[in-house]
């Protein structure tokens, strides 16, 4: 009879002591999971972004859910790592459950952001000019670094590409560039002029270059050598 008083006793004992654990494993809580963490950044991208709902694209792949007490859930983001674009950028995060902050926390995002860019619809040789029919608008990803993409057919009609060209490529700012209008050896009017003077002259481009850039001219009459801005293909404007 003692021997089945204290086994009794025995087990009440350890139930009084797993009653509190048991609580605690029905007590009621909520999971804070990857697709509201990814709505939380991509809102606050685009609030504090140049971009357009449709050109936003935010993924969290690596975040684990977090298991938060009961209540009424604000996730804010309390800090990013740098200015915002598109990559690889770290966010700390903010809970908070009916207004107390539960836990803050890094998630490392993936940003993605898609324009319609200047493409190229043929192979292009380098320092070929681009025509109208060279080239198209297409949705594409881009990237932060530079150069930028060309976004506007107009902006790259008359230019010349750098580099041979594959079709379909996106067409950059370094890509894409102004063709040179003056040819090393070219023949060309020198022009000086200040507020109540014009002269001009015949002159020989040393140089070769494109318009609005500087290069080495020679006046032939006087064995001069100067300096001057390309304004089109037979005029330099000399200092």
């Amino acid at each position: 009879m003692k021997t089945l008083v204290a086994a009794t006793f025995a087990l009440a004992v350890i139930a009084l002591w797993l009653a509190p654990l048991a609580d605690a494993e029905d007590r009621p809580g909520q999971l804070l999971a990857q697709p509201q963490v990814e709505r939380t950044l991509r809102q606050y991208v685009l609030a504090n972004g140049p971009w357009k709902a449709d050109q936003v694209e935010v993924k969290a792949p690596a975040f684990k859910s977090v298991l938060l007490r009961a209540g009424s859930l604000v996730l804010r983001v309390a800090k990013h790592g740098k200015v915002i674009g598109p990559g690889t950028q770290s966010f700390l995060l903010a809970a908070e459950v009916d207004g107390k902050e539960e836990t803050q926390f890094w998630v490392r995002s993936e940003i993605k952001v898609y324009d319609n860019v200047v493409v190229s619809t043929r192979p292009l040789a380098q320092k070929e000019m681009i025509a109208p029919e060279d080239v198209r608008l297409d949705w594409r990803e881009i990237g932060g670094a530079a150069p930028r993409p060309y976004r506007r057919i107009e902006e790259v009609l008359g230019k010349q590409v750098s580099r041979s060209t594959a079709a379909n490529e996106v067409l950059t700012i370094a890509q894409a560039e102004p063709p040179q209008v003056v040819r090393h050896g070219s023949a060309i009017v020198l022009v000086y002029e200040n507020a109540s003077v014009r002269v001009e002259t015949s002159g020989e481009a040393l140089q070769a270059g494109k318009v609005g850039e500087t290069i080495k001219v020679k006046n032939p009459a006087s064995g001069k050598l100067l300096q001057g801005v390309i304004v089109d293909a037979k005029t330099v404007r000399v200092q």
